[in-house]
């Protein structure tokens, strides 16, 4: 049984059949990995038929692939409610442009949520109307032109899916809990950049989220706000939640909490909160330079030095994002003397300036900025982890392990102490490096597993990487390096396996030779037909005859020199057309019976400007008949051949 199954709902239309075609090839190299994908024919696709009901049933996963089909009509734009706001508001002032999929696609995937399969959807960059689905499940855009692009997105989803353990059974007459984010985005914590709230003002948050991105229920969160707000230690505080929930409302779909935030700036002018957030909602609509003025704004109303800095460095990234470097990096420099004192504003400020050099693709200004703010703040080691992987990146690995080492002593976590032993191996330290991939398996970083496992697959050592690899698998999340280990373990057997018949077929032709040539060796003399006449043979014709037990031979062939024509130019030759190149050709070998061994010695002469060549071959032959030699013929290269001389007509 596969380890996870999965059916693909897509488009059958002619035009899409290229691109299918290559996400299902792509699934396949998962196939070993145990994971099996399975769609309807093309005469099922035209509604959900029990037969493909019947498919989707015992499927763990559902993959969709929403490529575009049909033009959205203007007025059906305006109802449009998908539950990633994020990814849809991209598309708000381009609604004339927007595409539907496949409705067949779109049905699938409907009944696939009615059985509350895992979801992957795939969706062409342009469509927007894919059903509006809802459910646990993943948005990857692709584009037609780079699928590919999208590819580490989708291995990591199935991936995951790979590593995630069976779930148990629902006991009867338990009721089932609603499983809460594992991670929050900082951008979504209504403490950003200050303490994070605990216990229940964690749940009122994590609750409000469930209430608008699961449940879609903005009366349901709009009574756990009211509760939430109950609880607030000022009105600060309760203009910051009520900013927050509007922006949140605004992100699960709610376009009035734009209008909102407005309101609450402008019944708030001197609080932080509203300028922030209708900053981060200009952001995610791209008005980038309204956003920048709003983030300016918010800096002059926070109530500390170092939240001015963070939203000062919010603004510079919106003017990055509008491609106004110069501008960006101002901003910044000029706050730096008005900080001066605060430590932690200032780390804020050269980080940020490090963030618009990365951007700008300017490393040298990156490391430059990013050591200054380590200098300041020494203790970051998230910060220490950029500038090695930085430093690493553009090959000084000296660097790189100078960070590294300070990291693997003070916080030898899995990712630290992995990266140390990847450094050591680009410093061609390979017994450091195994250390440190070991230390860092054992802390369960799947990353040095398939590391350590490339390790061992350089050097031929399959099943030991093959152990490596298995340990890894049975991690949650492993990473993706794991299942490419897999498959190269896969591979690298599959190809030695075709080496080895390659091989073995390749002596076929030798083996029969050398058994003949004993047969041969054995039959008596008068028995051997006679050897005379002009031979055809590879190198070109030769005379030969036998005499007192010795078969000798020789030729001259003559062929146009075109590479002598460059030398002749240079030397000022005025001779017109391609010199020629004159071959003499010898054999000789010792007959024993019908089988005999010599060699073939070939003198090339190219004139008198070019240096002559010899060439010599080691010989074995079998006279077949009057007119046929069989020979095996061994080059300087130690390549062995086997080929007939053939005897020309008379005349």
């Amino acid at each position: 049984m596969p380890k996870v199954s999965a059916f693909v709902g897509r488009s059958f239309h002619r035009d899409d059949e290229a691109i299918v075609t290559i996400f299902l090839k792509h699934f396949e190299q998962f196939r070993k990995l145990g994971f099996e994908c399975e769609g309807a024919e093309e005469a099922e696709s035209r509604s959900v038929a029990e037969k493909v009901k019947a498919k989707l049933a015992d499927k763990k996963v559902f993959i969709g692939i929403f490529t575009r089909r049909f033009p959205l009509a203007k007025s059906a734009t305006k109802n449009l409610n998908p539950n990633d706001a994020a990814w849809y508001s991209r598309f708000l002032w381009s609604k004339s442009n927007l595409l539907t999929a496949s409705g067949w696609t779109t049905q699938e995937s409907g009944f696939a949520i009615g059985k509350n399969m895992q979801l992957i959807l795939l969706v062409e960059e342009g469509v927007i109307d894919i059903g509006g689905l809802h459910g646990d499940h993943e948005v990857i855009t692709f584009s037609r032109q780079n699928p590919a692009k999208c590819f580490p997105a989708l291995d990591a989803q199935i991936i995951n899916l790979l590593a995630e353990p069976e779930k148990p059974k629902a006991q009867p007459d338990a009721e089932s809990i609603p499983e809460r984010p594992q991670a929050v985005d900082t951008q979504t914590d209504p403490q950003h950049g200050e303490d994070k709230q605990q216990g229940a003002e964690r749940n009122f948050f994590l609750d409000i989220h469930i209430k608008l991105f699961g449940d879609k229920d903005y009366d349901g969160a709009k009574k756990i706000l009211d509760d939430w707000l109950l609880t607030a230690a000022n009105d600060d505080e309760t203009v910051h939640r009520r900013a927050w929930f509007e922006w949140m409302r605004f992100k699960a779909g709610y376009s009035d909490g734009y209008h909102e935030l407005e309101r609450l700036k402008r019944e708030y002018p001197n609080h932080r909160s509203p300028a922030t957030f209708l900053a981060r909602l200009l952001k995610g609509l791209g008005q980038l330079s309204s956003a920048a003025e709003l983030f300016e704004e918010a800096s002059r109303k926070a109530s500390n030095i170092r939240r001015q800095a963070e939203l000062l460095v919010e603004a510079s990234l919106c003017l990055v994002a509008d491609n106004k470097y110069e501008d960006a990096n101002n901003l910044l420099e000029k706050s730096l003397p008005d900080v001066e004192g605060d430590s932690a504003a200032t780390f804020e400020l050269f980080n940020g300036l490090a963030q618009i050099a990365k951007i700008k693709k300017d490393n040298d200004r990156q490391v430059a900025l990013l050591e200054k703010a380590l200098s300041i703040q020494p203790a970051e080691h998230k910060l220490r982890f950029e500038i090695a992987l930085r430093y690493s990146a553009m090959g000084r690995h000296p660097l790189a392990l100078y960070h590294y080492s300070i990291l693997a002593r003070e916080a030898p976590d899995g990712s630290n102490l992995n990266n140390l032993g990847v450094t050591y191996s680009n410093l061609k330290l390979p017994a450091k490096a195994v250390s440190h991939y070991k230390s860092s398996a054992n802390r369960e970083e799947t990353l040095a597993m398939a590391n350590l496992a490339y390790k061992y697959i350089q050097e031929g050592f399959l099943d030991e990487a093959n152990d490596i690899i298995e340990k890894a698998l049975a991690f949650k999340g492993f990473h993706q390096n794991v299942a490419s280990a897999r498959a190269k373990i896969d591979e690298i057997r599959d190809e030695e396996e075709k080496r080895e018949q390659d091989i073995l077929s390749s002596i076929d032709d030798e083996r029969r030779f050398r058994l003949a040539f004993a047969d041969a060796m054995i039959i008596k003399g008068e028995q051997v037909p006679g050897i005379k006449g002009k031979w055809n043979t590879p190198h070109g014709v030769i005379d030969m005859a036998t005499a007192n037990g010795i078969l000798k031979g020789s030729g001259t062939l003559q062929q146009p020199d075109f590479t002598f024509g460059l030398a002749e130019s240079v030397m000022g030759s005025l001779q017109s057309g391609p010199r020629q190149i004159t071959k003499s050709i010898k054999l000789e070998a010792l007959l024993q019976g019908a089988a005999g061994r010599g060699e073939i010695k070939i003198f090339t002469q190219r004139g008198t400007l070019l240096t002559s060549h010899d060439q010599e071959f080691n010989i074995q032959l079998i006279v077949s008949s009057s007119s046929q030699l069989k020979v095996l013929t061994t080059d300087e290269k130690d390549k062995i051949s086997v080929t007939n001389f053939e005897r020309l007509p008379d005349g």
